[in-house]
């Protein structure tokens, strides 16, 4: 074996002694960990795998916008009518188009005025979500910008 030694400032020592005990391993045992090893790290791949999956959004072409617009109307102040409500649009320039069977204009629900100490607040807290393409490559048409069109609206019964 082999013999180390070691001490500090304070005077304590240390001895150790690292010896081979390990006893030779067969082919035979040695396939069997191998296969093993092999079947444990497949099941990791496989776990990792599934965990990520595989069914990832291709990125847009070269020159081309992908935006993704999470958002939410949350409230109106300074309105001193009851039943509120937002209707809201996107507005999108040419090149710019939206996926298939997705609105771009909504509602939100009705809402009464309260106040507050901010004064008058309407809450509506209505989420909208769309995804956005852009393929324009024309330099006069790049700056433009989709924008959203919000109106105020109200619903009071005449009576």
């Amino acid at each position: 074996g082999i013999n180390a030694e070691y001490g500090n400032s304070d005077g304590d020592v240390w001895e150790y002694t690292v010896e081979q005990v390990t006893q030779e391993v067969s082919d035979k045992q040695e396939a069997s960990e191998q296969e093993v090893l092999e079947e444990l790290f497949a099941r990791h791949a496989s776990l990792l795998h599934n965990m990520v999956g595989t069914v990832f959004t291709d990125p847009p072409e070269e020159g081309a916008e992908r935006v993704h617009v999470f958002g939410e109307i949350a409230r109106a102040l300074g309105f001193d009518a009851d039943n509120l409500f937002v209707n809201y649009s996107f507005d999108l320039p040419v090149g710019w188009c939206i996926e298939e069977d997705v609105e771009i204009r909504g509602l939100t629900q009705r809402s009464q005025v309260r106040e507050t100490k901010l004064g008058q607040i309407a809450h509506f807290n209505h989420p909208f979500e769309l995804q956005l393409f852009n393929s324009t490559k024309k330099e006069e048409e790049i700056g433009n910008q989709p924008r959203l069109f919000v109106e105020v609206c109200t619903n009071n019964d005449l009576q």
